[in-house]
């Protein structure tokens, strides 16, 4: 079964990819049993491969298992939990965390499984730029960028691809900043790609210690902020606290609006009130939000169950997710996890790109603290497990400049 799986794990995460086509083309329920399903068989790979081969990884990648390990106890945990005391979240909301989390396992199959990345990589390629050129028209625009987020990944990679390959890089990337930006952090996401691919572009010569500084001052921008704001007062999401101009965008709205701050209070109001700040309520729970109860009621909606005077939900950000779902614990493992790899990956790497790459957990990190939410199997992960793969790679490591750039000319059609 599991030889089964992993010949069609890249079919899989095409399907996760294209989700949002189903639900355009398709009968509500086929559309949505797909998507699903995808999850589904996303999260039973990973957790397969991993029982399989977990002796080499336990060996070879302590942190990463021991990460992985947590993730299935807590899910585990939750569900005899969900037994006894009643969740707010609908049993597929569950269903979607718990795939998410087990997804997190792709990073062992990109690891071990040696023409795996280049095998997703080539799949993406044949399916999902026509299918999105011929169906873009149906689908909802807050979508696009979902379904091209691993344009964000190739074009830090544009000066590796072939020449055939840069003109469809650029026209979607483009396509998508003036047809697909619909939220601040499309613009975020897209900023980052760009700044990206200016230091793979330019970074060559740049020093190890050039990049460490740069990698220790984004892993540590938000504990920065965190602390500032507990001893001064001053919180970075309050944009019109410190900036007083309008600036609003005719796609995103108001650019300047806090829509963080209430999330991370909420969410550490319930943990307090429930006493699990520190070692989490379990993937199978949200976080008390009286502004979830309040919109509903306003809009006469029901996308939750209400416990007690509660209303329990997930956020959009993955740190008020996992501090939701693993307490203190899951936020300073992730911390640490992303530090590690990142750090070891400029010191130990014989080539710049896989430095640059170190940058990107950095800003993925970071940006988790503002969005990344976790809910489920997404491209933006799979795009940055594919890198952490890279990173941890002995294979990728040991490359030079030259044959890192020949070994990902090779991985397209």
């Amino acid at each position: 079964m599991i030889k089964f799986l992993i010949k069609h794990f890249p079919l899989f995460i095409i399907l996760m990819n294209i989700k949002y086509v189903f639900s355009a083309f398709l009968p509500y329920y086929i559309g949505i049993s797909i998507t699903y399903l995808s999850y589904i068989a996303i999260a039973t790979t990973c957790l397969l491969y991993y029982i399989k081969n977990h002796k080499v990884i336990n060996t070879e990648n302590k942190l990463l298992s021991y990460v992985y390990k947590v993730l299935i106890i807590y899910i585990i945990i939750g569900y005899i939990k969900n037994l006894f005391i009643p969740s707010g979240l609908f049993p597929f909301f569950k269903l979607q965390i718990c795939c998410a989390l087990l997804s997190f396992g792709s990073i062992f199959i990109f690891r071990y499984e040696s023409t795996m990345i280049k095998k997703v990589l080539k799949t993406w390629w044949k399916y999902v730029p026509i299918i999105f050129v011929l169906t873009f028209w149906r689908i909802e625009i807050s979508f696009y960028i979902s379904i091209l987020f691993l344009c964000t990944l190739l074009l830090i990679l544009l000066p590796f691809q072939k020449k055939k390959n840069r003109p469809i890089i650029i026209t979607l990337w483009i396509f998508l900043i003036y047809c697909g930006l619909r939220q601040r952090l499309d613009y975020v996401e897209l900023s980052i790609a760009l700044l990206l691919y200016l230091v793979v572009k330019f970074g060559q010569k740049w020093s190890t210690r050039r990049y460490k500084i740069l990698f220790h001052t984004i892993m540590l921008t938000p504990l920065f902020f965190l602390s500032t704001y507990y001893i001064t007062g001053f919180n970075i999401l309050d944009f019109k606290s410190y900036y007083t101009d309008e600036a609003i965008s005719k796609t995103a709205g108001d650019m300047t609006e806090d829509t963080r701050s209430f999330l991370y209070e909420e969410a550490v109001l319930s943990s307090v009130k429930h006493n699990y700040f520190a070692f989490g309520r379990t993937p199978f729970y949200g976080y008390d939000s009286i502004w979830a109860l309040k919109r509903d009621k306003q809009t006469g909606s029901e996308q939750g169950i209400i416990i007690g005077n509660s209303l329990q939900r997930v956020s959009e950000v993955f740190i008020v997710n996992i501090y939701t779902w693993c307490g203190i614990l899951g936020c300073l493992l992730f911390h640490l996890l992303y530090y590690t790899i990142g750090f070891k990956t400029i010191k130990n790497s014989q080539n710049y790109l896989l430095k640059v790459f170190a940058l990107y957990i950095g800003l993925f990190w970071l940006v988790s603290w503002i969005a990344h939410q976790m809910f489920n199997p997404s491209m933006d992960y799979i795009c940055l497990y594919i890198i952490v793969a890279m990173c941890i790679n002995p294979f990728y490591q040991n490359m030079d400049n030259q044959q890192i750039i020949k070994t990902l000319k090779s991985y397209q059609p």
